[in-house]
């Protein structure tokens, strides 16, 4: 697709429950580099497609490379994954920072992963703020929840399956139902920043 040989709807796939998958294609070098003219030809694919989607959830990956910066400005809320490895933290920390010096953007969501309690995510959550705030008083960063540490978690993960279809019961499969609903509550409440939006088109047509 990204070589124009396919349109961007004969490569995406159907998982669980509805859920349409677009794959990034594992250990495929172009698309960790791609040019500006590929990331521009991608979102105007998104623009085409016939499918309504009621949310568009891109998983860029750790670090702060030029893709990871891209779609993170593209995209209309930003949820910052951190745990509380404090080079994870300083690495969330990082991410925050070149996103706002760069492109401006002030508003990010964090959600924190593989802890133990509600504590513990607190504890992430406090010293990110606080590490932001010594940069850029204006930041905001919300606070979304968090998800435990969970064996059955890696099970599924090796299993290749979704924990909520295997373990369902699972402290990690609750953590990820809580969070969708408080996102799903607070979906465009917030103030667009101005970025490009995916599905901008469509969005408007259908509001």
């Amino acid at each position: 697709m990204i070589n124009g040989e396919k349109d961007l709807a004969d490569v995406i796939v159907e998982g669980p429950e509805g859920i349409l998958i677009i794959p990034a294609g594992s250990g495929v070098q172009e698309l960790a580099h791609l040019t500006n003219g590929q990331k521009l030809n991608l979102l105007n694919e998104f623009d085409t497609l016939d499918e309504d989607f009621d949310i568009f959830l891109i998983d860029t990956g750790a670090g702060i490379s030029s893709n990871t910066i891209y779609f993170n400005i593209a995209a209309q809320e930003r949820i910052v994954v951190a745990t509380c490895e404090p080079s994870s933290i300083r690495a969330a920390g990082a991410l925050v920072e070149v996103i706002f010096t760069q492109h401006g953007t002030r508003r990010f969501k964090l959600l924190v992963n593989m802890v133990n309690d509600a504590d513990e995510a607190r504890s992430v959550f406090e010293i990110l703020s606080d590490t932001v705030q010594r940069f850029e008083k204006d930041v905001s960063i919300e606070y979304v929840g968090f998800i435990p540490k969970d064996d059955n978690l890696q099970r599924a993960a090796r299993e290749q399956c979704s924990v909520l279809e295997r373990y369902p019961e699972s402290v990690s499969s609750k953590g990820f139902c809580e969070l969708a609903e408080r996102m799903l509550a607070s979906s465009g409440n917030g103030p667009c920043d101005g970025n490009i939006k995916f599905f901008w088109r469509k969005l408007m047509s259908l509001h």
